[in-house]
Parts: C-alpha cells; sequence; structure tokens
C-alpha cells in the first residue's frame, strides 16, 4: 500500500485547488493507498472532518503566519515516512515541500502547478530552479499554467475534473435552493468564487447593476467568502441593487447550488482554468466567460468568452441569453455537455486512474 502525502500551500479552504484534491483523493480513496494530508491551524471543521473520512489529516501553523514553525512541524510530518509527497501551488515555492521532503528520503516528490501568475515574480524565478531539481514529477491543470511555470521542462497536464453526476441538474436541488431564498420563477444569474481581486466581483456587480435596469426582478447568487466580502457589499448598496444579490457566504455543497441558476458569469482576470465553471457546464449552464481564461475550458463547447474591457459586451450578451433561457432544455443540455465533458478528459473516474499510475510507476 502506497502511503502518500498530499498538501496544497496554499492550506486547505473552500477553494479550487482544495476541490481538486478532495476530487481525486475521493476517487482513489480505497484503492491500496492510504492518504495524509495537510491543514491550516484555521481550516473549518467540518471541511476536515469530510477529508479525514478518506484519510489522516495533520494540522500545521499557517506557512505565511508562521514560517518557520510551519517548516518544522510539516519535517517531523515527513519523518514518519511516506511512498510519495504530492504538492499543489501556484508559484516555484513549493521548493519549500520538495526540499524537506527530500531530506526525509521521499521516494516520489510530485508538484503541480494551478497558477499563470504569482505575487512575487522574482522570488518565483529563483525557488523554481529548486523545486524543479528536487521533485521527480511536474504537473499542470493546463497548458497555460504548464507553460508559465516549467517553460520547456516537460510536463503532464492533470486536469481539473469532477463527479460529473454530483454537478448534474436536480429540479428538487432548484427548488430546495430556490425556496430557501425565497426565489420563483426569476432568472437567477450565478458566479462561485472567493472574493478577491483576481475573481473580479466588482465587474460582475456593476455590469449586473446594469442588466436590473431591464430586469428589475433578476437576481445575482454569489457563492463564497474572502477579503473582499465587505467591499463588495458596501458596492451593492451604494448601487441600491442589495434586493437584487444573494451573498451565500461559504458552502460547504456548493453543487447544489448551480441547479438554482440559470446562467453563469465568470469574469476572472486570470486563471488556470477555473474549475466552477466545468462545474456550471455539467449542471446543463449557460456560461459566458472572460477571456483571461484558458479556452480548454470550454468542454460543453457553448461558453461565450467576451473581454472585461467591454462591459457593453457582456451586458447584451447576458440579455440575449436571458431572454432566449428556455427551461425545458436544462436537461437535455447536461446530457450533452456531459458528454463532451469525458470527451475532454474532465471525468473524475478516467483521470483519477492516470493520477493513480502516476504514483504507482
Amino acid at each position: 500500500m502506497n502511503k502518500i502525502l498530499i498538501l496544497s500551500t496554499l492550506g486547505m479552504y473552500y477553494e479550487g485547488i482544495t476541490s481538486v484534491i478532495y476530487n481525486y483523493s475521493s476517487e482513489l480513496y480505497c484503492k491500496n493507498i492510504e492518504f495524509h494530508f495537510v491543514a491550516y491551524e484555521d481550516v473549518d471543521e467540518n471541511l476536515k472532518k469530510k477529508f479525514e473520512k478518506i484519510g489522516v489529516v495533520h494540522v500545521l501553523p499557517d506557512r505565511k503566519e508562521n514560517f518557520v514553525r510551519y517548516v518544522q512541524s510539516l519535517y517531523r510530518v515527513l519523518m514518519n515516512g511516506f511512498d510519495v509527497v504530492h504538492i499543489h501551488g501556484n508559484s516555484g515555492t513549493m521548493c519549500i515541500e520538495t526540499v524537506l521532503a527530500k531530506l526525509n528520503q521521499v521516494k516520489k516528490i510530485i508538484i503541480q502547478n494551478h497558477s499563470v501568475t504569482c505575487n512575487h515574480p522574482w522570488l518565483n524565478v529563483v525557488m523554481k530552479k529548486i523545486a524543479f531539481a528536487t521533485s521527480d514529477k511536474k504537473l499542470a491543470v493546463s497548458k497555460e499554467s504548464g507553460d508559465w511555470l516549467y517553460g520547456k521542462i516537460p510536463y503532464t497536464i492533470m486536469n481539473n475534473a469532477i463527479n460529473l453526476n454530483k454537478y448534474f441538474f436536480d429540479e428538487s436541488n432548484r427548488k430546495r435552493i430556490r425556496s430557501k431564498y425565497g426565489l420563483t420563477k426569476e432568472i437567477v444569474i450565478g458566479n462561485v468564487a472567493r472574493f478577491t481581486s483576481e475573481k473580479n466581483h466588482l465587474f460582475l456587480i456593476e455590469t449586473f447593476s446594469k442588466l436590473v435596469v431591464v430586469f428589475p426582478d433578476i437576481k445575482l447568487l454569489l457563492l463564497g467568502d474572502g477579503p473582499q466580502l465587505e467591499e463588495m457589499k458596501k458596492l451593492v448598496q451604494d448601487r441600491k441593487i442589495d434586493k437584487n444579490i444573494i451573498f451565500t457566504g461559504r458552502v460547504s455543497n456548493p453543487e447544489i447550488y448551480y441547479s438554482a441558476m440559470d446562467l453563469f458569469m465568470f469574469p476572472s482576470r486570470y486563471e488556470s482554468l477555473g474549475l466552477v465553471l466545468i462545474e456550471a457546464q455539467a449542471n446543463g449552464l449557460k456560461c459566458i466567460a472572460s477571456t483571461n481564461i484558458p479556452r480548454v475550458s470550454n468542454c460543453s463547447r457553448t461558453v461565450e468568452y467576451l473581454s472585461t474591457d467591454n462591459e457593453v459586451l457582456w451586458i447584451e450578451t447576458a440579455k440575449k441569453c436571458i431572454n432566449q433561457y428556455d427551461s425545458s432544455f436544462r436537461i437535455s443540455q447536461a446530457l450533452m455537455n456531459k458528454k463532451h465533458i469525458v470527451e475532454g478528459g474532465f471525468d473524475i473516474e478516467t483521470e483519477a486512474e492516470k493520477l493513480r499510475t502516476i504514483y504507482e510507476e
């Protein structure tokens, strides 16, 4: 049995990388693998319990807040002996974990990049060379993220695959969520993202405020939390559209919320792929996304990519989608999307087997 430690340099939160880790690990659970995970001290207890159902969770000091204690604690965890250490991150700073794993004679060290940019480019240039030298396998979630970090060094693309059945449209979930927020026949635009600058909620809310003028009863359903949440709530009040926008906060079951939506808008400033965009398509939703997002995310072949420099185009495209919306086609669209998503390599059953091969080779 392989003993595998999986960690994200960002910690364990309700966000994309953590979702990817859980999707793959839960699919490979009980397949001759003993999983161990790393979380920081502020980990949500429900999320921790979710991971504890498929492995052991080691709670460490926050990497940013207390770097020295983090390094010391991770080193002690690694002393338990692991066959594989799989490190998820956004830059060459993954070298911190690769060096610690190397010092503990881990048999296979894997790094996986999830981004196309970072906040410390000069550090990345230096540290990625160390990460490359001290890792055995390089993975990326898209060609864009792979080319950005690895350049000409060979790497393997590991798609941000999902459980398609989990995200498929469900009429009972639609009624459940709509009832929860007092919604009936209103058109609901949705977005799932942490409230950070790169997710571009500012653009989304400003654009939505123009749509409210045309469709007074329209709603915007925003899932997630983050450092800019309160700022966006104030913006909504300033624009006097607080009756049209629903802030759900952090939810542990975002998959059931997609069925309550009628249109998905995703104006991120940058993404290595955009996992939630895949999830929305799996639900049968029409999606409008930023041109900053890799086109490989267009699994359903129905996503419209628009520049966030052109707010008018976003408004007109959303108006067209709303006017043409017909809920009777939702299930048939979800079925068609599911077929395309499988063909595109984003079905977790298939992709997880590829990862297991990497762990065992």
